[in-house]
């Protein structure tokens, strides 16, 4: 498990971690993989668009989603929806 601390958007979490990723696997020694497979984690509501930004940066990635609090369902379903129309819009995604 690798934790990029320095983001703060999606997509420069996406690009600052595969800058670690690439550090770590194309370097020599018994860890090096051209393409190592990689999965990133985040809550549910957040799979969708956070592939879809992966996917538009050229990084082909896994997403898996982790336990969400009850009480915020709502809104992270309404924060979602409303990221996703927004990055559509102005082709983030």
């Amino acid at each position: 498990i690798i934790e990029e601390g320095k983001s703060q958007s999606t997509e420069e979490n996406f690009i600052f971690s595969f800058d670690i990723i690439n550090r770590l696997f194309n370097g020599s020694g018994a860890a090096a993989e051209s393409n190592p497979r990689v999965a990133f984690v985040t809550t549910r509501f957040h799979v969708f668009r956070a592939s879809r930004i992966a996917k538009k940066l050229g990084y082909d990635v896994n997403g898996v989603s982790a336990k969400d609090f009850s009480l915020l369902i709502v809104n992270n379903y309404l924060r979602e929806c409303a990221a996703i129309t927004q990055y559509f819009c102005t082709g983030r995604i």
